[in-house]
This record gives C-alpha cells, structure tokens and sequence, in this order.
C-alpha cells in the first residue's frame, strides 16, 4: 500500500537529486545559465507533480552545453583589428637626417638600403630618383672609359703597324749616313761639314779622321765599311 506522504517524499527527493546530481558529476554545471534554469524549474514543481516534460533529453542537453555555446555569453572578446601606423614625427626627423647626409652619394648600395627604409615616403622617392641619376652617371662613365681604352688600343696597334713597316723597309740615305757619322762622334771625331756639326756638334771631341777610325775598334770598323757598302749601292752620295 501506498500512502500519499510516501508519494510526497519521493518526489521531494528525485527534485533535490536531480538539482544535486550535476553539481556534484560536473563542477562546470553550476556556470551554465540553461542548467541554472533547469534546476529552477524543478525545485519549483508543486509536491507531488511529474517533473518537466522531456526531463531526461533535458538534463541531457544541459550537460552537454559548454559555457558560451549558443549563446554569446562567455564568448572571448574578439581583438581590435589594428592597421598599419603610419610614420611618426619622429621617424620623419630620423629620415630627414639620414637624407640629409646621403642625398650626394653615389654609392647605389647605400641608396638602395634607404629606399628600403624610407619606402612610402617622400624620402624614399627623393633616394629612387637620385638611384636612377647614380646609375645613369656610372653607364656614362663606363662608356667613356670603354671608348678612351678603344682610342689608346688603336694608338697602340697603329705604332706597332709603323714600326714593323719601317723594319721591313731598306734603310734611307739619310739612315746610313746618320749611323756611319754616330759611330764617329762616338770616337771622339770632330765634324767639319755643316750638316754633321748642326746634327751632332764637337763639344768634346779631340780626334781627327785618322785617329777616330783607330780608336773606335775592330769591329765599329766593319760595322762603317758595312755601312759604306750600302750606301754606294743605294747610290747615296753623301
């Protein structure tokens, strides 16, 4: 038999077990606005009434929701976006410095360095225009180095072209008399023709023909006669 007392407490009991139970199984229960309103909503069932329709998927969704699931609360606040700052006053004055010192440079590597910096800024247009004048001034310099060197090599091909002419051609008049006499002078001859005394004076000299031909040795001897040789069959007169 079954008294209405019995029925009274054991309803009183199921309500404190199920406010309990998730207390007790799942500390984070308590923080969950949905379980706090489920456990209302059963301790304020009249003595002796069924509880809550669906009370088992209830409970069960409750103990499935985390805080801040569907709903916003408990929900971590989301950062401020931030945009790029933009150069201060000061980084302003440090550009205006260091373009200051660096404005007549020549050294592209040193400008490329501050475009790279000063990127975005007026400073950093002022370093790429004068990069573009650097560069511009090398490749002239360049050009002008390249075609000095090309003028000093024709030069140099030209020279080597005349002297090899002049060793391939047989020897002037002139030629012949010119070493025939410097063998002479060397022996300390005295010239008396007007055209050796204008071309290899007498300073110093003491010997006449005689005493030259003996002092310049046996083989400036053959060396003349050599000379003379060729001077009377190129038919020189002189």
């Amino acid at each position: 038999m079954s008294y209405p007392c019995d029925r009274v407490a054991r309803a009183a009991l199921v309500r404190i077990l199920f406010v309990l139970v998730p207390f007790v199984c799942d500390p984070t229960f308590v923080r969950s606005p949905a379980s706090a309103s489920f456990g209302q909503e059963i301790a304020n069932a009249p003595a002796g009434e069924r509880l809550p329709g669906n009370t088992p998927q209830r409970f069960a969704d409750v103990q499935s929701k985390k805080p801040g699931q569907g709903s916003s609360e408990g929900k971590p606040p989301e950062a401020p976006k931030q945009t790029p700052a933009s150069p201060s006053a000061n980084d302003d004055n440090q550009l205006s410095e260091v373009w200051s010192s660096i404005a007549n440079t020549t050294s592209a590597a040193v400008l490329e360095a501050f475009i790279v910096r000063a990127s975005g800024t007026i400073f950093g247009d002022l370093a790429r225009a004068r990069l573009e004048e650097v560069r511009k001034q090398a490749a002239e310099a360049e050009a002008a180095r390249q075609a000095e060197a090309a003028r000093l090599e024709a030069e140099r091909q030209a020279e080597a072209a005349r002297q090899a002419e002049a060793a391939r051609a047989p020897p002037t008049c002139h030629d012949l008399w010119y070493q025939r006499n410097a063998i002479f002078r060397s022996a300390s001859y005295c010239f008396s023709t007007p055209e050796a005394l204008a071309t290899f004076g007498n300073v110093g000299c003491f010997r006449n023909q005689d005493q030259a031909w003996m002092a310049m040795g046996e083989a400036n001897r053959q060396l003349v006669d050599s000379i003379k040789a060729q001077e009377r069959a190129s038919g020189c007169t002189n």
